[in-house]
């Protein structure tokens, strides 16, 4: 019924990693673009009583989030964005706001600069994160995957930022331990800035979406059967209760970019103005390349925190 998923680094990655005396490798500041265009995202170690994933073609059975769907609360569609177009345009910034060249950087200003180095790359110094406690460091718990989504790809994101934006002092990446949201088995991190959400990423179990559930989040196919949207969630498929979650928490931080993560897979989308339409890439694979998974953070964070700091000049006209 179940498979069990053995995960590896991608070929030439541990190698490199190994082969290579810490005292050889560069800063990640003496060519950032490089950094960013090189840097991994480190295979997720299970634990031993969650090694087992559902197929591809299996819904599983540990699915427990609970939702109560706003009757008001209605996607008219979904559009899935091209890969292709996604890519370019993540390609493209990256080239525009990322430079290819040393940059000097002030260690106090380091000090206090969110965020950290933290993703492997073949040739650069990074300060992987390392899960407090003993033994090897494995996944148990939804918890433990937002930790890991949040102290490796999101603050070496958030560092890039920090040294690409002028308005990076101001930007935050926040996400609190909530035992309700964990009980049911996602985790919510947000990207902020004072009272500001611009982003919100949603953590959810890899042995409950596989890549094949998050390819059908992204569709229009995975919406609620109208009319009429249920009191209660009895019915509603994962998706859909997925849908209602990241909706709901969107509206109410009134919040218009997400991402959905698994750590293995990562979906990034909008909302539209009024919230009646969503926008959403295909699942992109954590080893992913051209562009890679931290390419696609630094231009969400970028990107949304524009939308943010263009708004707020609006409301000051």
């Amino acid at each position: 019924m179940f498979r069990t998923l053995n995960l590896v680094a991608p070929p030439g990655l541990t190698s490199s990693f190994t082969n290579v005396p810490r005292s050889r490798l560069l800063d990640a500041t003496d060519d950032l673009r490089d950094y960013v265009l090189t840097a991994q995202l480190p295979p997720l170690r299970y634990g031993p009583d969650e090694t087992l994933l559902p197929p591809p073609d299996m819904q599983s059975p540990r699915f427990r989030l609970v939702v109560r769907p706003d009757r008001y609360q209605d996607i008219g569609m979904v559009y899935t964005l091209s890969s292709e177009t996604w890519g370019m345009n993540v390609q493209r910034y990256t080239r525009a706001v990322v430079p290819n060249e040393s940059i000097s950087t002030d260690p106090m200003d380091d000090a206090f600069a969110g965020g950290s180095i933290a993703l492997p790359s073949p040739h650069y110094n990074a300060e992987p994160w390392e899960p407090s406690g003993f033994g090897e460091p494995a996944v148990f718990s939804i918890e433990d995957i937002r930790l890991q989504a949040e102290h490796a790809p999101l603050a070496t994101a958030w560092r890039i930022f920090h040294y690409c934006s002028t308005c990076a002092p101001d930007w935050r990446i926040e996400g609190g331990k909530i035992n309700a949201d964990e009980a049911q088995g996602f985790g919510v991190i947000e990207w902020i800035s004072e009272s500001d959400v611009a982003a919100l990423i949603f953590g959810v179990e890899p042995w409950v979406f596989s890549e094949r559930d998050l390819a059908h989040f992204a569709t229009n196919d995975s919406l609620y059967s109208r009319p009429p949207i249920p009191l209660d969630d009895t019915g509603l498929s994962n998706e859909q209760k997925l849908w209602s979650l990241v909706l709901d928490r969107c509206q109410k931080k009134r919040c218009q970019t997400f991402i959905v993560t698994t750590y293995e897979h990562w979906v990034f989308g909008h909302f539209s103005q009024g919230y009646t339409n969503a926008f959403a890439t295909k699942p992109w694979r954590g080893n992913s390349a051209d562009p890679n998974i931290l390419q696609c953070l630094v231009y969400v964070m970028g990107q949304s925190a524009m939308r943010v700091a263009a708004s707020r000049l609006h409301l000051l006209e």
